[in-house]
């Protein structure tokens, strides 16, 4: 007589068991499993045209404000760009060169896309650049003045004066000490007197490297203001003038894409050539090159904002310093040289 099977009956707790040995038993990988999974490429999602997800935004965006020398996906005609077809989204050019739609539909829903297109560039031109303008507006003007070249004239000065002083060198020095002259016997007598305390001679050695350092901080410092004009005046101009392209560029083109499409719409549209990306898309300048170039005026204000403060402290500590060091030892020799006269 055959063994009957009877149904096995399990607990919820066993079944719980069961379940989560299966989990861990098909959980379970070999390295090499890892290894594999890890260099699988990311899955991307394609559309029916045959573009991935990426390209397919672009595409739903605007024509006239994508920049076909720079974007990494190239469309090749306005008719790639997606416009809004009752509820859904077509391309252009299917909806320009279709053969079952309505020429009247055709051409109110291509009519529309470009008044859409158009209230689009203008809504970003005025945020963009009322935005950037704003940016300039309040970083404004950056005063820190010059070290003149008077000044820098005058350390040099102070310099070889002190020098031919202190070290009696020079063909002032030697007139003056060759001369017979009671007057410019007694000017020679008051200079070396001056020069007799060792307090004054260090002062006026020590004037020597306060000279050349506050004479190559002029030039560092008239070096950093004279770029930073140049290269601000150029950023301003360049963000003017790229504004004016821009729309220049957008009216141009956008007229010509218009009445291109518009006043073909009665004809075969199998028989009507596609026109070319770059007679609709920007090419050379674009809103972002706008930013980066207003952007770029104020990095350089900022950073001089910011370092104003310690600028104009080393432009003061540096002339002062030089002028004080070279004032002292030529006032102190004038007053030895009274001395003596008297």
């Amino acid at each position: 007589m055959a063994k009957k099977n009877e149904p096995a009956v399990f607990s919820i707790e066993e079944l719980h068991r069961q379940k989560s040995k299966k989990k861990s038993l098909f959980g379970k990988k070999s390295m090499a499993d890892s290894r594999i999974e890890d260099h699988v490429p990311i899955e991307t999602t394609h559309f029916a045209e045959g573009i991935n997800d990426e390209f397919y935004r672009i595409l739903q965006g605007n024509p006239f404000m994508y920049n076909y020398k720079k974007c990494m996906h190239k469309a090749v005609s306005i008719e790639e760009f997606y416009i809004p077809v009752k509820k859904e989204m077509m391309p252009f050019g299917a909806v320009f060169r279709s053969q079952t739609l309505d020429r009247g539909k055709r051409r109110k829903w291509i009519s529309k896309a470009f008044k859409k297109w158009k209230s689009e560039f203008t809504v970003n031109k005025t945020d963009l650049l009322q935005k950037e303008n704003d940016k300039v507006f309040v970083v404004g003007d950056v005063a820190v003045l010059n070290i003149s070249f008077v000044s820098i004239l005058l350390m040099i000065l102070i310099m070889i004066i002190t020098g031919s002083m202190v070290f009696k060198t020079g063909s002032i020095w030697a007139s003056l000490a060759a001369s017979t002259q009671p007057l410019v016997m007694k000017i020679a007598t008051g200079i070396t007197n001056a020069f007799t305390p060792s307090w004054v001679v260090l002062i006026a050695k020590a004037t020597f490297p306060v000279v050349i350092t506050a004479l190559f901080y002029a030039a560092f410092h008239n070096g950093l203001m004279s770029e930073f004009k140049k290269t601000s005046s150029h950023s301003l101009s360049a963000y003017k003038t790229s504004s004016i392209q821009i729309e220049k560029d957008f009216k141009k083109k956008f007229k010509k894409t218009r009445s291109y499409y518009l006043s073909k719409i009665r004809k075969n549209p199998m028989k009507v050539a596609p026109l070319d990306i770059e007679k609709t898309a920007s090419g050379d300048v674009d809103f972002e090159e706008v930013a980066k170039i207003a952007d770029s005026y104020v990095k350089k204000a900022a950073f001089l904002k910011r370092n104003r403060g310690k600028l104009l402290a080393f432009r003061f500590l540096t002339t002062a310093l030089a002028f004080g060091c070279g004032l002292f030892v030529v006032g102190y020799t004038l007053y030895s040289i009274v001395i003596e006269i008297i």
